[in-house]
């Protein structure tokens, strides 16, 4: 937990030792900052604390290599005027890391519920208490608990560097004081920190942790503590209220050694202090505290607090252009809500999740503020939906907008990726052939109006594509067939054909990729979403080999081409994209998408099955949504076969079969989870759709769909799965 508190406190810490203050005031409305995803709903004990921390990203990061990924940290020192007590919250990804992390995670006292995990180190009055609110789930959102000290929060910025990834609060009190010694492990800057904030009279101090990267706590394993803060780009800033700002301008800026700087024309303090520069602004009684790696670092993050009060703005070269890519940001699990105008009573179109890509189209110079959000116009080209939001959720950077606008952009190739745009057609191409060079050919085809719509760009020289090809010849006849006295195509790609077809390429063809269509194509999406985000959702073991073998059965991608604008007609199915999600309440479960049509939410019966199109589309985020919704629900049918599974080895009669055929436990409750994804049977051969055979036959050819397959693992899986099937052991 050290490593957790490292992240949570040490900047403040550090930081707290140089706090200045001057005379004056300011009453501006603050447009609301951005925090770490979930924060303002966070609910903590229902007593009255010395200090609070909460550490999130939005996707799940490693507590320790041993212990698991975690969504959420939450902490808390001990009510006020008990004795010392420290409170955490661990929330893991699964039920079964948590109860990992039970076992081997030391503390006063625990409690494991479902995928939380609760500790108080400590004794006395304070911990009781603590435990007390725990146990009888006497919890309170943050917002409510404190909205004098959430109030203080809206100076924190709405557009910092990076992702909000912390945030919480600190008062100097014993119990804190007790707890900075024990953090620093240095009685000298403990006593310096507690000193400055007696003299100052500091009544609290809020912050906000920012990050370039994604959270890795391992790193503290191997480095200092400043080392890795610059290897995770970690940045803080703090804002406190000084009763005695004229105290502190005359004793403590003197004993710190801080010298005057400028951003813009406004002075600013800055100091090094062992690896961390430091950049300071006093604004009336509130002093702003900047920490970061790097003084230009410190200094800009500083600039995006105090650009919320028009004292400074942001360089030119930082300002957005006109219409510009963003990806939604530090929404947490509730997402961005896309409404049909400005303002939070507005009808809702869409809610979509943090890491989604939309087009601004008009911000309006920053001038429509309602209800306390700055709104801008927005679209979401994956689906055509066009309307408004707060744009402290939306994160531009302007290094990112070939990558973000990537994830937009239609994957055609079902196969093969499509070549880079330096490509020329250099071979021969005939019927039989296979690979990139013909899907690009089939790509030219169709945009030439030669190959049909609904056969897929599959890179396969069939019937289909020597038929185009013809169709091509004749329509070029002057420049194809004429030089070689021929009338007729011949559907066959030679050097004439190859010569306009590389022309085609150079006049309008490779442009029109790079604008509009991916290089990717369906089955290297869905292999990087695989391997990406399992682990979010599924036991680090579960083999992404099956995931993909179900993927491939879901999909029919003989028929339909990995298509996930497909749904299916069945008015018993009416399964939607790739993963086939049938059931409703599914829909969304795991991407966070939502849409809406008159305040209900679409794609949500039968009948709405031509509106889904807003949750699966064939771009990469459609994709990757589809995915994950299907790998939440896979992680739902895994924990349906938890009673079964936890039999499973303990001489169970039922579950002897598992070793009788060499079955372990663990794979039998994978094949489990994957036969319940389609429809539960308590025996294989029930199903009348005989699923798992289907999936057996998948494994043995997958590398015929997805070529970084390891073939050798996928046959030793589908043996397994063929043992289970044959045999008739009982599904967990």
């Amino acid at each position: 937990m050290k490593k957790v508190l490292t992240l949570s406190l040490v900047v403040i810490c550090l930081a707290s030792m140089f706090l200045p203050g001057c005379f004056g005031e300011e009453t501006k409305q603050l447009v609301p900052p951005l925090l770490p995803p979930g924060f303002e709903d966070s609910k903590v004990p229902n007593v009255d604390l010395d200090a609070y921390f909460y550490i999130a990203q939005g996707n799940p990061f490693p507590l320790d290599k041993d212990l698991g990924k975690v969504t959420r940290f939450l902490g808390c020192l001990s009510p006020s005027g008990s004795s010392e007590a420290l409170w955490e919250r661990i929330v893991f990804t699964s039920s079964d890391d948590a109860q990992v992390a039970y076992q081997d995670i030391y503390g006063d006292w625990k409690l494991r519920q479902d995928s939380d995990l609760f500790l108080v180190g400590g004794q006395g009055s304070g911990a009781q208490s603590l435990i007390r609110a725990t146990t009888q789930n006497d919890f309170i959102p943050f917002k409510n608990a404190y909205p004098d000290i959430y109030e203080v929060m809206n100076r924190l910025p709405t557009n910092p560097p990076g992702k909000a990834i912390g945030a919480g609060f600190i008062r100097s009190t014993d119990n804190f004081n007790s707890c900075l010694r024990e953090i620093t492990e240095d009685e000298e800057i403990a006593r310096e920190i507690i000193d400055t904030l007696e003299e100052a009279k500091m009544e609290e101090i809020v912050f906000g942790v920012y990050s370039e990267k994604d959270l890795d706590l391992s790193v503290w394993e191997r480095l200092s503590v400043w080392e890795g803060v610059e290897e995770l780009g970690l940045s803080a800033l703090l804002i406190g209220k000084s009763s005695y700002p004229g105290l502190v301008i005359s004793q403590v800026l003197p004993r710190v050694g801080l010298t005057e700087d400028f951003i813009d024309n406004e002075k600013i303090y800055v100091a090094t202090f062992d690896s961390a520069q430091v950049a300071i602004k006093s604004v009336g009684s509130y002093i702003y505290i900047s920490v970061a790696p790097k003084l230009e670092e410190a200094k800009y993050l500083l600039r995006t607090a105090l650009v919320k009060l028009d004292l400074v703005s942001l360089p030119e070269e930082l300002e957005k252009p006109s219409e510009f890519w963003v990806e939604v940001a530090n929404t947490g699990e509730s997402g961005l809500r896309v409404r049909q105008n400005f303002g939070t009573e507005a009808e809702i179109l869409k809610v979509v999740p943090d890491g989604w890509v939309l087009y601004v189209t008009n911000t309006h110079q920053d001038e429509e503020i309602h209800d306390g959000y700055t709104w801008w116009e927005v679209r979401d080209v994956t689906d055509g939906i066009e309307g408004w939001a707060a744009n402290q959720f939306l994160r531009y950077d302007e290094a990112k907008q070939k990558e973000w606008k990537e994830k937009t952009k239609k994957v055609i190739s079902v196969y093969y990726d499509l070549p880079d745009k330096e490509f020329e057609f250099e071979n021969d191409l005939k019927q039989g052939d296979k690979g990139k060079e013909v899907a690009y050919l089939q790509f030219i085809l169709r945009e030439e109006g030669c190959f049909p719509r609904d056969i897929g760009i599959t890179g396969y020289f069939g019937l289909a594509t020597k038929s185009s090809v013809i169709a091509f010849q004749e329509k070029y006849h002057e420049e194809i067939l004429a030089p070689l006295d021929l009338t007729k195509g011949t559907g066959y790609v030679g050097s004439s054909t190859r010569a306009k077809l590389n022309g085609l390429l150079d006049e309008k063809y490779n442009s029109l990729i790079e604008e509009k269509y991916s290089r990717k194509s369906r089955a290297s999406v869905i292999y990087d979403a695989v391997n990406q985000f399992s682990a979010q959702f599924l036991p680090e073991d579960f083999p992404p080999e099956l995931i993909l073998a179900v993927i491939v059965q879901e999909a029919y991608p003989e028929q339909y081409y990995f298509d996930n604008e497909y749904v299916n007609p069945n008015p018993e199915d009416c399964g939607r994209g790739i993963m086939q999600i049938t059931t409703p309440e599914y829909t969304g479960i795991g991407s966070g998408i939502k849409c809406y049509d008159n305040g209900c939410e679409r794609c949500g019966s039968e009948e709405d099955r031509n509106d889904c199109k807003c949750y699966y589309t064939n771009t990469i985020q459609g994709i990757e949504a589809n995915i994950k919704d299907g790998l939440k629900v896979l992680s739902i049918k895994c924990s349906d076969t938890k009673t079964h599974y936890d039999e499973c080895g303990k001489g169970n009669e039922k579950w002897s079969k598992c070793a009788q055929y060499g079955i372990s436990c663990e794979e039998m409750r994978w094949i489990s989870a994957v036969q319940r994804y389609h429809g539960y049977f308590q025996y294989p051969q029930e199903d009348p759709n005989d699923y798992l055979k289907c999936i057996g036959q998948r494994l043995r050819t997958l590398s015929d769909y997805f070529t970084s397959i390891d073939s050798t693992v996928a046959i030793n899986i589908a043996k397994k799965v063929q043992t289970v099937w044959n045999n008739q052991i009982p599904i967990f």
